[in-house]
Order: C-alpha cells, then sequence, then structure tokens
C-alpha cells in the first residue's frame, strides 16, 4: 500500500502539491515530471548538506533543478514540473528528503 505524503511530511509545500496535482499519490503530476522532481530536490539536499560544511555551494531548489538535470532531458518535463519547483520554493532539506521519500516509495 502506497502512503500518502502526509504520512512522510505535514510540510505547507507538500499539502500545496497535493492541491496542485490532485490526491495524495500526486496523480496529475507526470511520472517523467516526478522524476525529475527527485532529481532536483537531491541537488537541492546535496548542496545544502555541502554549503553546511562551510562551503559556500547552497543553491536553491529552482537553481539544483537547472545544475542537477542534465541538459538532454531539457524540454522533456512539462509546465507542471515548473509548478511542483515553485511551490517547492523555501522548503527545508528535511522537508526535501522526506518528500524524495514520499516519490520514490
Amino acid at each position: 500500500m502506497t502512503k500518502s505524503i502526509g504520512y512522510f511530511t505535514s510540510c505547507p509545500q507538500a499539502s500545496a502539491l497535493v492541491q496542485r496535482f490532485g490526491d495524495a499519490d500526486l496523480a496529475q503530476l507526470p511520472q517523467l515530471d516526478q522524476a525529475a522532481l527527485i532529481v532536483a530536490l537531491s541537488g537541492f539536499v546535496m548542496s545544502d548538506l555541502a554549503g553546511t560544511d562551510g562551503n559556500d555551494v547552497v543553491l536553491s531548489l529552482d537553481e539544483a533543478a537547472g545544475q542537477f538535470i542534465p541538459e538532454a532531458y531539457e524540454g522533456y518535463t512539462s509546465n507542471h514540473f515548473v509548478d511542483a519547483i515553485a511551490i517547492l520554493m523555501g522548503i527545508s532539506s528535511d522537508d526535501a528528503t522526506d518528500i524524495i521519500h514520499f516519490l520514490t516509495q
């Protein structure tokens, strides 16, 4: 049984994702966009962890998406991906990790 996003995190961004993309499994967010979101969130968490070690390499979520999604895949994501990134801007690294867990379950 798939767990809802609320099982993993109660952050406001997660609630906004559910409101925008339907029920708790984000069925209205295409699978390719979900995969790209995992990459972007992972890059964001990676840069946040590197930044906590004293480096100046902390990226925002949209910057992480631009740097970690290979150019070869540009144009494959839909406007839904852009919407999801906008909804998740300002998310904490811990909540980003929780959303990754939700998306990969």
